[in-house]
C-alpha cells in the first residue's frame, strides 16, 4: 500500500464564480482523473484562494478612511499566504488583510511601530462610525 500527499495552492481565477463547494469538488474530480483505478482518495482540507474584489463596498469605505487618515490612497496588494479570512470566505463572507507597520509576525524581535499602529486605530474608528 502506498500513499501519497499534495499540498497543492491555487489562484482566485481558477475559482472565479464558483464556491467553497464546486470548488472542492473541482479538485475531487481532478485528482479522480490522476488516480483513476490505482487507489482511493480522500481529501482531508480543502482551503480555496482567498480573494475580496478591490470594489467591494467595504474595501472602498475602508480605503476612503484609510486615506483621510493618512493624507494618500493606500496601496492594495495581494499576496501568497493564508489568513483567518479563509474560514469568513468559506460562507462566503469577504475580508481583507491590513494593520499598522511591523514585522516578524508571530516570530523572535516582532516589532510594531507605535505611529502606525496609532493612525491603525483612527482609520479603523472612522470606518466603523460609518456603519
Amino acid at each position: 500500500m502506498a500513499t501519497a500527499s499534495f499540498d497543492i495552492r491555487y489562484i482566485p481565477e481558477e475559482f472565479k464564480g464558483k464556491n467553497f463547494i464546486q470548488g472542492k469538488k473541482i479538485l475531487e474530480k481532478k485528482i479522480k482523473n490522476i488516480v483513476g483505478d490505482l487507489g482511493k482518495i480522500e481529501i482531508l482540507l480543502f482551503e480555496p484562494p482567498q480573494f475580496t474584489k478591490e470594489n467591494n463596498q467595504f474595501v472602498l469605505s475602508l480605503k476612503k478612511s484609510a486615506k483621510k487618515i493618512i493624507g494618500e490612497d493606500p496601496k492594495i496588494i495581494v499576496k501568497h499566504g493564508g489568513s483567518d479570512i479563509r474560514h469568513y470566505n468559506q460562507v462566503n463572507c469577504d475580508g481583507v488583510t491590513f494593520g499598522p507597520i511591523g514585522a516578524n509576525l508571530h516570530a523572535d524581535n516582532e516589532w510594531v511601530d507605535i505611529k502606525s499602529l496609532e493612525k491603525y486605530y483612527l482609520i479603523l474608528k472612522d470606518f466603523l462610525s460609518k456603519m
